[in-house]
């Protein structure tokens, strides 16, 4: 089975921390995005999507490279959609993914999840990806 990557990213910063898995990082480095108290008496093997939860509410962006495909999970109102995939955009390069890769984008304040080629992400208008209102 082929390695897969995990990473955390912050789309404010654009600051990047690769991760053998999202809820281990997250416990052992709470205290550098602020959650140390957020994850207090959880349990890294029973309360795995739990914690993950807590680092995407906190705006963190869980992005896991699967080999054939791609995942990018967020939490974000849409007036803010469009900057979190921005930041997931300038990310992209830097992970060396190939063009025909799909990648699977979930919002999960409300849900809204596509599924499209690197290629599509990186050319279509990112407030279409949503179908955000693009008078904002």
């Amino acid at each position: 089975m082929p390695r897969s990557f995990g990473f955390w990213l912050d789309p404010t910063t654009g600051q990047v921390h690769e991760v053998r898995t999202h809820q281990d990082w997250l416990l052992e480095n709470a205290s550098l995005v602020g959650l140390e108290d957020a994850v207090v008496g959880f349990d890294p093997q029973q309360d795995q999507d739990a914690i993950r939860l807590i680092g995407v509410r906190a705006g963190l962006v869980r992005i896991r490279d699967y080999g054939a495909r791609m995942s990018v999970q967020f939490w974000s109102e849409p007036d803010r959609v469009a900057a979190v995939l921005c930041a997931v955009r300038r990310f992209l390069p830097k992970a060396g993914v190939g063009p025909l890769k799909k990648i699977w984008v979930n919002n999960l304040a409300n849900n809204d999840q596509v599924t499209v080629t690197i290629q599509q992400f990186m050319d279509t208008d990112l407030r279409l990806l949503f179908l955000e209102d693009l008078e904002n």
